[in-house]
């Protein structure tokens, strides 16, 4: 929904930045904080995911939020001659932009999580789920292809300001 808003060939960085402190800090909280949700139950929206699934959910999590660590590190402390040459020159330009490495660490968070979203695909119409209706189900389904959006989004603004 992010890139809707933007005009093609514009880089708004800070769309990134914030996407994946939402990512970074998201993750958990949807895995432990209840929310009220339907006819008033009340449950964390991936409170019911199988440990294996959330480990894989944390790994990419990890990568996002290496992602977040290098573009914030380096609007504080460049530390390539390029950059800091490129920060002295011309500031707006240095801030707007994101780098190769950064893309990367979005792009195998987001591979992590579409296996985590496929596998969970696979497993939503499962019976054999023990003490987790379908309702349930489809709302941990929802909650983490929302997650797959948002990472896809952020994974292709990364690509537009690196490039």
């Amino acid at each position: 929904q992010l890139g809707d808003e933007l005009p093609a060939g514009v880089c708004q960085r800070f769309f990134i930045t914030d996407g994946l402190h939402d990512l970074v800090f998201g993750i958990p909280e949807w895995r432990h904080y209840k929310s009220e949700w339907m006819a008033g139950r009340k449950s964390a929206p991936l409170g019911t995911m199988s440990h294996a699934d959330y480990s894989v959910l944390l790994q990419a999590r990890r990568h996002f939020m290496k992602a977040r660590e290098q573009m914030l590190l380096r609007d504080y402390h460049p530390n390539l001659a390029v950059e800091r040459t490129k920060l002295a020159k011309d500031p707006a330009e240095f801030f707007k932009t994101a780098t190769p490495p950064v893309v990367k660490e979005i792009e195998s968070g987001l591979s992590l999580v579409k296996k985590v979203v496929e596998q969970q695909k696979g497993a939503e119409f499962e019976d054999t789920i023990q003490g987790v209706d379908y309702a349930t189900r489809r709302r941990q389904l929802l909650t983490l292809e929302q997650i797959q959006a948002l990472a896809t989004t952020l994974k292709d603004m990364a690509k537009q300001c690196a490039a």
